[in-house]
C-alpha cells in the first residue's frame, strides 16, 4: 500500500463503507443498501420547534447521528391532520403551518432505534414505519 494512502473501514449488516484518503483527495464508497428494508415516515407541520431548531431539520439530523443511510424531508403543499389551523390563502381556508415529511429508509434495526427516538422528540404528528424492497441505492463515490 502506497504510505501516503490511508483505509478506514467499517461494515454494520449488509453495509460496507469505505474511506480513502490519497494524496488530500477522499473518496468514499457509499453503504450498500438492498432487498428488504424499513421506511420510517414522520408527518409534522412546519412551524414546529424542537431544541431551537425546526422539528423536520432536528429529525434529519438526528437520523444522520443514529448512522442512517439517508434521510429527506419533503414540505407538502397543502393538508391537514389532527391539529390543523384554518388559515385563509388564495380565497381557500388552508393552514399557513404547511405539513413536512421526514423519510428514512434504512434496514429494520436501525429504523426501530430511530423511531422510538423520534417518537420522543415529537409533541405532536405521525410516525409509521411500513416493509419496503430497495431496488437501487446509489450515489456519489467522490466528495
Amino acid at each position: 500500500m502506497d504510505p501516503q494512502t490511508r483505509h478506514r473501514a467499517t461494515a454494520v449488516g449488509p453495509y460496507r463503507t469505505v474511506v480513502c484518503i490519497q494524496k488530500g483527495r477522499v473518496s468514499v464508497t457509499i453503504r450498500q443498501l438492498e432487498g428488504q428494508a424499513k421506511r420510517l415516515a414522520a408527518y409534522v407541520g412546519e412551524d414546529e420547534i424542537y431544541e431551537d431548531k425546526p422539528l423536520y431539520q432536528a429529525l434529519v439530523e438526528q437520523a444522520r447521528i443514529q448512522g442512517c443511510a439517508g434521510a429527506t424531508a419533503l414540505r407538502g403543499m397543502v393538508g391537514f391532520g389532527a391539529s390543523s389551523r384554518d388559515v385563509a390563502k388564495h380565497g381557500m381556508r388552508m393552514s399557513t403551518d404547511c405539513p413536512v415529511m421526514v423519510v428514512v429508509i434504512d434496514e429494520a434495526p436501525r429504523i426501530t432505534a430511530l423511531a422510538e427516538v423520534w417518537s420522543a422528540m415529537l409533541p405532536s404528528g405521525i410516525l409509521t414505519i411500513e416493509d419496503v424492497g430497495v431496488l437501487v441505492y446509489t450515489g456519489r463515490t467522490d466528495q
